[in-house]
């Protein structure tokens, strides 16, 4: 799947789940030492494309939050941003 901005347009926000205030570590996989965003984009479809076997599915990866040196792989639906 393409990912896409969330938010307005040529804006930047750290992603959220449920609402503006909902952080919590539970919704995403940080990744440290990240230092491209194309990187980050990477990281994120490979995660996405873990096969299926007895134990269940792999993680999907609903979108990402990348900062210089550190990704998120986030778990939950991104439903909101941080303004």
């Amino acid at each position: 799947s393409k990912l896409v901005p969330v938010g307005p347009r040529g804006t930047s926000h750290p992603c959220r789940g449920r609402s503006s205030s909902d952080n919590h570590p539970r919704n995403y996989y940080a990744v440290s030492d990240v230092t491209d965003i194309e990187e980050c984009k990477a990281i994120c479809a490979a995660w996405t494309g873990l096969p299926c076997n007895e134990w269940g599915c792999g993680p999907k990866c609903s979108g990402i939050e990348w900062s210089y040196g550190r990704c998120e792989l986030w778990k939950v639906e991104i439903e909101s941003v941080n303004p």
